[in-house]
C-alpha cells in the first residue's frame, strides 16, 4: 500500500515578527521542509490583544490570557480539535504546556514528534505540572529531537528517553550576501549583544565588563530588564560606550551583524539551551565570546578557534576575552573559522535535510 504523503502540523508558541531563538528555528524549519516538498502548517499564538488570523500556512491564534509565560487560547484548542484529522504527523516545539496537554490527551492514535528546545526550570507548582506533562508527552512521542548532546546530560527529563532521541543542531539561513545600506548610527568599532534582556542572559556582567574595557557595546533586543540596565548604564556613566537599539527589522539586524567586531553571549545557566544568535553571527563571520554552561552553547563555540569561552558570572574574564579579540590578526582568523564552522554544521540546509530524513521515517 502506498504511503500517504506527510501533512504536518507544527505546534509552537510564537512566530515572526516575534524575535527569539525558538521562533527563528520554527520559521527556518517550516520554510526548509516546505522547500523539500512537505506540506507543513504551523499553529501558534498571537500577541496579547490581537485577533486570530491565518497567513498562508500559519494559523496565529488570539490569546485569552498569559499564565506564567504560557499563552492560553481557545482558538488554538479549537483549531487543533477541528482539524487534527487533516494531519498524519504532529510536531510539537517544547516547552509549550498547552500543545503538550493537547498531544497527551488527543493524539492517542496519531504520530507525533517533539523538538525539545529547553527544560522548564523553577516556576513553582506550575513548573512541576509542566515537567509532568512534558515527561508524558516525551514518553508517548515517536521521536525526540534535541539540538545538542551536551544538553541531554544536564536535563532532568531527557536521559529517560535516550533510545528515541536524535540530535540535530539548529541551523539558520545565510543572509551574509544580502545587500544593506549603513542606515544606523553606530560606533566605528563595537561588540554586539543580541537577545532578550532577561536575567539568565548575564547582561549585567557584560555591562561590568564593558566598564573595565575600552570598547563599545551595541545591545539589540528588549525585555523586562531593559529599564534596569539603562539605569545602570547611566549611573556608571557608560552612555557613550553602550548603545541600546531595541528590536530591529531584518535588514537593520543584518547591518549590525556585518559591522560588529564580535558577538557576546554571557549567559549564566542552562536556560540558554543553544544560542541561535551565535550561529547567526557566525554566518556573517563574526567571532563569538561565550560562557561555559554545559549546554549547546558549548558545542557551537570552540575556544581559541571561533572565539573565546570564559566562565559564567565573571566580568573580569569577559573583559579579557573582549580585549583579546581587539587583536586584528586574531579576529580575522577567528572570523574565517566562525564562517567555516557555520557552513559545516549550522546551515538551514543541513538542519532541514536531516529533519526531512527522520520525519519521513516516522
Amino acid at each position: 500500500m502506498e504511503r500517504r504523503p506527510l501533512k504536518i502540523l507544527q505546534l509552537a508558541k510564537f512566530y515572526t515578527p516575534h524575535r527569539g531563538g525558538i521562533e527563528t528555528v520554527v520559521e527556518t524549519l517550516s520554510k526548509g521542509l516546505k522547500e523539500r516538498g512537505l506540506e507543513v502548517d504551523l499553529l501558534c499564538f498571537a500577541s496579547l490583544g490581537q485577533k486570530t488570523v491565518r497567513q498562508f500556512n500559519v494559523i496565529i491564534c488570539s490569546i485569552g490570557a498569559n499564565f506564567f509565560s504560557q499563552p492560553l487560547s481557545w482558538s488554538y484548542i479549537f483549531y487543533f480539535l477541528k482539524n487534527k484529522k487533516k494531519y498524519n504527523l504532529f510536531h510539537i516545539h517544547s516547552p509549550n504546556l498547552l500543545a503538550e496537554f493537547l498531544a497527551s490527551i488527543f493524539l492517542w492514535k496519531k504520530k507525533y514528534v517533539v523538538s525539545f528546545h529547553s527544560d522548564v526550570l523553577g516556576k513553582g507548582w506550575l513548573g512541576k505540572l509542566s515537567r509532568v506533562l512534558t515527561f508524558y508527552s516525551l514518553y508517548r512521542a515517536n521521536r525526540i529531537f534535541v539540538s545538542s548532546s551536551e544538553y541531554i546530560e544536564g536535563s532532568p527529563l531527557l536521559p529517560f528517553f535516550r533510545d528515541k532521541i536524535t540530535v540535530i543542531p539548529f541551523g539558520v539561513f545565510d543572509f551574509s550576501k544580502e545587500k544593506t545600506t549603513q542606515s544606523l548610527e553606530l560606533p566605528t568599532k563595537f561588540d554586539l549583544f543580541v537577545g532578550r534582556l532577561v536575567e539568565y542572559k548575564g547582561i549585567g556582567y557584560l555591562v561590568s565588563a564593558i566598564e573595565k574595557s575600552q570598547t563599545n557595546l551595541v545591545i539589540v533586543g528588549v525585555g523586562p530588564l531593559e529599564k534596569v540596565l539603562k539605569k545602570a548604564v547611566e549611573e556608571r556613566k557608560l552612555t557613550n560606550k553602550i548603545t541600546f537599539l531595541g528590536n530591529l527589522e531584518h535588514k537593520s539586524l543584518i547591518e549590525v551583524y556585518k559591522r560588529a567586531n564580535s558577538l557576546i553571549l554571557p549567559s549564566i545557566d542552562r536556560r540558554e539551551s543553544f544560542g541561535v544568535t551565535l550561529i547567526e553571527a557566525m554566518s556573517f563571520g563574526v567571532p563569538i565570546i561565550t560562557t561555559k554552561i554545559n549546554t549547546g552553547v558549548d558545542m557551537i563555540s570552540q575556544d581559541g578557534y571561533t572565539g573565546v569561552v570564559v566562565p559564567p558570572k565573571n566580568s573580569e574574564e569577559l573583559a579579557r576575552g573582549i580585549l583579546f579579540l581587539q587583536n586584528l590578526d586574531k579576529r580575522s582568523q577567528f572570523s574565517k573559522n566562525a564562517r567555516k564552522r557555520y557552513e559545516c554544521f549550522f546551515t538551514e540546509k543541513t538542519m532541514s535535510k536531516t529533519y526531512h530524513y527522520y520525519l519521513n521515517k516516522i
